[in-house]
């Protein structure tokens, strides 16, 4: 940020990109606390105008500003980025990428109707979309207590997984073990501390990174 005047755009942009790897790093590893940190990094890189090249923008970095804006509560500033800066994506990927995101924020919003009404028709071409937003679809029927709905959506997602071959083997098996939490969850009730308490040691010891903090969550509101 001190000598940003002195660089070119081009040097410019390298250098955000190598703090955004850094943050992305240390978020991946769990230090939540990066999470301002890189928020700040792309409020900059908006004001400085380094966020597009020769006028588009990349799908990751789309996804990154909004997951990051979202995780430290402003959701604003990522409602009015997606907005801007969906039309900026290539065009092959826009569509799913604008639905999937806005739907993301939505959830995060707790305006679940919102986001059954963006992804339940969807069928995305792309399989991280199609992936992300079936998670997303499973996450909201359980908030809902939509329970037919969701387990519906568990078989099909099931068998989507499975057969799948360009699903690496390591993220099937955190995906199936989701599934197979989300059922255990669903079936828990308020009355049974000890049950409850059971399942949430196991959740604390399972590898599922991307669906841990979720379960964790929901465990402890029905602890509460």
């Amino acid at each position: 940020e001190r000598y940003a005047s002195d660089l070119t755009k081009e040097e410019l942009r390298e250098c955000y990109h190598i703090a955004q790897n850094y943050c992305a790093l240390k978020v991946n590893q769990g230090r939540t606390d990066y999470f301002p940190i890189f928020f700040r990094l792309f409020k900059s890189i908006v004001h400085l105008g380094i966020l597009l090249e020769n006028g588009q923008l990349s799908e990751g970095v789309f996804k990154n500003m909004v997951t990051i804006s979202v995780n430290v509560g402003e959701f604003g500033w990522a409602e009015d980025f997606i907005q801007e800066y969906a039309a900026r994506l290539p065009s092959h990927i826009r569509e799913n990428a604008r639905t999937f995101n806005l739907a993301y924020l939505y959830s995060y919003q707790k305006r679940h109707q919102e986001v059954i009404g963006l992804l339940r028709n969807v069928e995305y071409s792309d399989v991280v979309y199609s992936l992300g937003s079936k998670m997303l679809l499973l996450r909201t029927y359980y908030e809902l207590d939509e329970l037919m709905a969701m387990d519906s959506l568990m078989d099909s997602f099931r068998i989507y997984v499975r057969r799948n071959k360009l699903i690496s083997k390591e993220l099937k098996r955190e995906y199936i073990n989701f599934l197979y939490f989300l059922k255990k969850l669903s079936a828990l009730s308020i009355g049974t501390p000890q049950a409850i308490a059971a399942f949430k040691k196991k959740v604390a010891a399972s590898k599922n990174k991307t669906t841990k903090k979720w379960l964790l969550e929901k465990i402890e509101e029905l602890e509460r």
